[in-house]
């Protein structure tokens, strides 16, 4: 054989050993960079969107008059949603103010007639201190007349007077006192009066609440969807009628194997990509990690024995927990609870 061809041939062996190295190696580092890029980023495709919900009921019953919205329709916080008839409301808000008008006025003649009364006692008293002073005055008259009569100075005609005005004067004090204690015991108490008017004035602002709750609007800024009502329709209270989704609370809920929730902590950056259009990066942050999920091995009835079924697994699945992050201005036309989500994760630098 040509010296050349061989030589040629020992080069391509040797040319050929060296590609085969050089790939292998490529292939170890570009592996190497996956798991660890994997290790940093952790992400995972079983994910969907969501934000919370607000179940629209009405707290009172009535029919339907006019349902002011419409199915998928964006409304702002405190925009009209359904209103009730409120004929019935404002009637019984009529009748619980007109019992308070009675009842404030029997209240009003009351205090008017205890006042009168008051007066009386007033007088009543002024009555006594007289008689009072009048025995006073009765009595020391009297008592200057004694050594008087005995000296001959004055009659016993005299003496005999000045103590008949004595008891006559006990006489009037008995019965000014009495009558103090009858006018005293005359004035009324109005307590039970303001009682009522307290409780019909309760009874006014509960019609009145009644009645503004006939209009139900939206708690938050949100999107209507289940609408089901229309106007004629009976409702009851606490019965939803529809769901509002609060749009300023949307956000992304991704399970994660549990052999990765120790590089996850609350605040760590993420990018979520919508189906919709996966084209679009959406920023987030880690807001919560699931605590706790059911076990699909085991049933247990209340008070009985755990169910186990007749099967070995050789393999431990790694249990998933759901990560949600709340997401950063995300676009409105990609919003839809349920939608499909790829959700990557960016550990951050960790404290020593």
């Amino acid at each position: 054989m040509n010296p050349l061809s061989e030589r040629g041939i020992e080069f391509r062996s040797i040319l050929g050993r060296l590609l085969f190295a050089l790939v292998a190696v490529a292939t170890l580092v570009v592996a190497y960079r996956l798991a660890a890029a994997l290790a940093l980023s952790p992400r995972t495709t079983d994910a969907e969107i969501d934000a919370d919900v607000v179940r629209i009921s009405c707290v009172v019953p009535g029919r339907v008059a006019e349902v002011a919205v419409a199915e998928n329709q964006s409304v702002a916080a405190g925009q009209l949603l359904f209103r009730l008839d409120p004929e019935t409301y404002q009637l019984e808000l009529e009748l619980a103010q007109a019992e308070l008008a009675v009842v404030e006025g029997s209240l009003a003649d009351q205090q008017r007639l205890r006042e009168s009364e008051r007066a009386n006692a007033v007088v009543a008293q002024d009555q006594v201190a007289r008689a009072e002073s009048n025995l006073a005055l009765a009595t020391r008259t009297a008592e200057r007349l004694v050594p008087m009569e005995s000296a001959g100075y004055v009659s016993r005609q005299t003496l005999d007077e000045a103590r008949t005005a004595v008891s006559d004067a006990k006489v009037s004090l008995r019965q000014a006192q009495g009558a103090a204690r009858a006018a005293t015991t005359a004035v009324q108490t109005t307590s039970a009066l303001e009682a009522q008017v307290r409780a019909n004035r309760a009874q006014v602002a509960i019609a009145r609440r009644a009645l503004e709750q006939t209009e139900v609007r939206a708690p938050v800024a949100g999107k209507v969807v289940g609408l089901k009502v229309a106007a004629g329709g009976v409702v009851m209270p606490g019965v939803p009628l529809f769901t509002l989704i609060d749009s300023a609370t949307w956000a992304a809920s991704g399970l994660f194997a549990e052999t990765e929730l120790a590089g996850i902590q609350v605040g760590d950056a993420a990018d979520v990509f919508v189906m919709i259009d996966p084209r679009v990066r959406i920023r987030g942050r880690v807001e919560g990690i699931g605590w706790g999920v059911a076990s699909d091995s085991e049933i247990a009835a209340l008070g009985g024995l755990p169910y186990v079924a007749r099967t070995l697994n050789w393999v431990r699945v790694a249990a998933r927990f759901p990560v949600r992050i709340r997401l950063e201005s995300p676009p409105e036309r990609l919003m839809r609870i349920g939608a499909s989500v790829v959700v990557v994760l960016h550990e951050q630098r960790r404290a020593d």
